[in-house]
C-alpha cells in the first residue's frame, strides 16, 4: 500500500507533466519565454499554503538530505517565519517581504524538487510585476501577475481531483488539511507520520491566515 508521501510524489509528477503542457501553450500564446529564472525570488516573499502530505514529503526530503545540525536549523528558519507571519492577513504578509525559510543564500529554493503545488503552478512573464510592493488587497492576487492564470488553473483542477482523497487518507478533516508553508512543514518534521493526523488538525490556521 502507497504511502501519503508516495501519492503526494506521484501527484507532483502528474502536476509537473500537465503543467509543462500549460505553460508551453502559454508561452506559444504570449510569443515569448516566461521569465522564471534560478535564483529569482521575487514570489517567494508571500503567503504559501501547504497540505499535509506535501508537508510530510517535504520533512522526509530535509531528513533523507540534511544533517542533524542542519536539521535544528531549518527548524528554527521555519519557527523565526511563522513568528515573524503571525497574526499577518495576505496583504500584510506581502508588504512585509517576509522570506521563505527555504530560500538558500543565493536566492534558489533548496526544496525546488519537493516544493508545494502553489509553487509549482505560479509562473510569470515579468519579474517587475512580481517585484511589485502591493498597496491594497485589489493589488494581490494573480491577475496581476502576467501569465500565472494557466498554471494556477491547472493545478488547481488536479487539487480539486485528488486532495479531498488524499485528505481522507490521512483521516485528516478537508478544512484542516492545509497550512501555511513553515507551520506545516515544521509539524511534519516534529512529528511521524501517524503522530502527524492529530497534530495537524489543532494547528489549523483559522482563513488559512492568521497564526500560521
Amino acid at each position: 500500500m502507497k504511502s501519503l508521501t508516495d501519492l503526494q510524489r506521484a501527484l507532483h509528477g502528474e502536476t509537473d507533466r500537465a503543467l509543462a503542457a500549460t505553460f508551453a501553450e502559454a508561452e506559444a500564446r504570449a510569443g515569448k519565454p516566461y521569465a522564471c529564472r534560478a535564483g529569482c525570488s521575487a514570489c517567494c516573499h508571500q503567503i504559501v499554503l501547504c497540505t499535509a502530505p506535501e508537508a510530510m514529503l517535504i520533512a522526509d526530503h530535509l531528513r533523507a538530505t540534511l544533517t542533524a545540525a542542519q536539521l535544528e536549523t531549518a527548524a528554527g528558519k521555519l519557527d523565526a517565519q511563522s513568528e515573524a507571519g503571525a497574526g499577518l492577513g495576505f496583504l500584510e504578509y506581502s508588504r512585509a517581504r517576509i522570506p521563505c525559510a527555504f530560500l538558500d543564500a543565493k536566492g534558489a529554493c533548496s526544496i525546488y524538487e519537493v516544493r508545494p503545488m502553489a509553487c509549482r503552478a505560479l509562473k510569470s512573464f515579468s519579474v517587475t510585476a512580481c517585484e511589485r510592493v502591493p498597496e491594497s488587497l485589489s493589488d494581490l492576487g494573480s491577475h496581476l501577475i502576467p501569465g500565472s492564470g494557466p498554471g494556477l488553473r491547472t493545478a488547481k483542477a488536479l487539487g480539486v481531483q485528488h486532495y479531498r482523497t488524499l485528505a481522507e487518507d490521512a483521516k485528516i478533516e478537508p478544512q484542516d488539511f492545509t497550512l501555511m508553508l513553515p507551520r506545516a512543514v515544521a509539524i511534519a518534521l516534529a512529528a511521524g507520520e501517524v503522530e502527524l493526523v492529530p497534530a495537524f488538525g489543532p494547528a489549523r490556521v483559522p482563513g488559512f491566515c492568521a497564526g500560521g
